[in-house]
């Protein structure tokens, strides 16, 4: 199944008590394709990559990631997506 939020998660962001404000998008993040420029070798090339437990645990998923979109918890957070 294919993500209906690519490239979401790829944008830096900041909480506020529930709230996430996504702000600038990582610069391997390709705003045309919604891809990462640097996939196989993210872990490696950027430091600010995180795994997908580690975005559960911070809270940086859109809430439509099929990763958390059952995740009650989760899902009563505002995602705000800033350009």
């Amino acid at each position: 199944m294919e993500c209906p939020v690519k490239g979401l998660c790829c944008y830096f962001s900041v909480r506020f008590g529930n709230n996430n404000i996504m702000t600038t998008p990582c610069i391997f993040l390709n705003l045309h394709t919604n891809l990462c420029s640097i996939y196989e070798d993210r872990f490696k090339i950027n430091p600010l990559c995180l795994s997908i437990e580690q975005a559960i645990e911070q809270g940086a998923l859109p809430k439509e990631c099929l990763y958390i979109i059952n995740n009650k918890k989760y899902q009563k957070r505002l995602d705000v997506k800033k350009r």
